[in-house]
């Protein structure tokens, strides 16, 4: 069990090789307002789940229900309750398949 104070959030930090090197340091931490638990790199959130049901990933790509959004907020993609079987780029370097 990891647990924060009263009002704090709670972290937990995976430090490899002594965390030397910026690159090293990865925590796990909850948010006491906005019901969130985020992946962080040394200081960058580079991953964020809401209460919501969303995934946010370096803050470009938000997954959840049925759409996938970019980083200005737009609709990139919205998936089909058929369950229609596509490929569609959405990024130069992303395709959902």
């Amino acid at each position: 069990t990891v647990k924060g104070g009263q009002d704090a959030a709670a972290t937990l930090n995976l430090w490899s090789d002594a965390g030397d090197d910026v690159s090293d340091k990865w925590s796990i931490v909850t948010s006491t307002s906005g019901a969130k638990i985020s992946i962080f790199q040394d200081t960058t959130e580079e991953l964020k789940l809401s209460s919501a049901g969303y995934l946010e990933i370096a803050g470009n790509l938000k997954v959840g229900g049925n759409l996938i959004k970019g980083a200005a907020g737009a609709t990139c993609l919205t998936l089909a309750s058929d369950q229609t079987v596509y490929s569609k780029l959405i990024h130069p370097k992303l395709w959902v398949l």
